[in-house]
């Protein structure tokens, strides 16, 4: 048995033919501290999507993390999980099928490469603090080309931006994508300084020339 939230735009009707956003919390958290976290409801109402929450079983993933024998996680097929998800909601909702992206935090955004890699009706994943382990990128290969959101941070002491046993690094992660989507080159700009006291620089790397656009 498995559960999930659902959050519904203020202008979802029954034939709103909304775009879905699938949430996946980190490992050791569920769907309702990823919810509170991210505040990601107040961007459904104002953007008109659904929102969607999973809940992993024992709170972890099987992302690929369990590459690192420090993570393991429960031998369950999450990946048919959010597929048979996909068709509940459309069986529920108005929803469109062409337009379901996901993304995560930490395990669930290792969580959410797993699933650009292998399920196809994904439209475009955006990971945070999470990279691509071992076993997903030797068995990624692509249908299409996906638009993919990369958000790393230099000093992350739980998923390392040089990677680890079972983990690619944070280059590697792009240079993988980078070749799975054909981009041939980048520009690369700092973001304002929006707090000078926290420590913190935002640097922004763009790949726009990519196979499919």
């Amino acid at each position: 048995m498995r559960d999930y939230i659902v959050f519904l735009p203020n202008n979802y009707s029954s034939t709103s033919n909304s775009p879905v956003v699938l949430n996946l919390h980190g490992n050791g958290s569920n769907a309702t501290e990823e919810m509170t976290y991210t505040r990601m409801n107040l961007v459904a109402d104002t953007a008109g999507f659904i929102a969607v929450y999973p809940n992993a079983i024992d709170n972890a993933w099987n992302s690929g993390v369990s590459d690192n024998p420090d993570f393991p996680t429960p031998n369950v097929n999450d990946v048919g999980f959010i597929d048979a998800l996909i068709d509940t909601l459309n069986n529920h909702y108005s929803i469109n099928l062409e337009r379901i992206y996901a993304c995560g935090m930490s395990n669930g955004g290792i969580m959410a490469y797993k699933l650009a890699c292998q399920l196809e009706r994904i439209a475009a994943i955006a990971s945070v603090a999470g990279v691509i382990s071992t076993s997903t990128a030797a068995n990624c290969t692509l249908q299409i080309a996906k638009p993919v959101l990369h958000i790393f941070g230099t000093a992350d002491p739980l998923v390392p931006y040089d990677g680890a046993t079972g983990w690619y690094s944070t280059d590697q992660t792009l240079a993988h994508w980078i070749g799975l989507n054909a981009c041939t080159q980048a520009d690369t700009i700092l973001l304002p300084d929006s707090d000078p006291t926290d420590g913190c620089t935002v640097e922004r790397i763009r790949y726009t020339n990519c196979s499919n656009n």
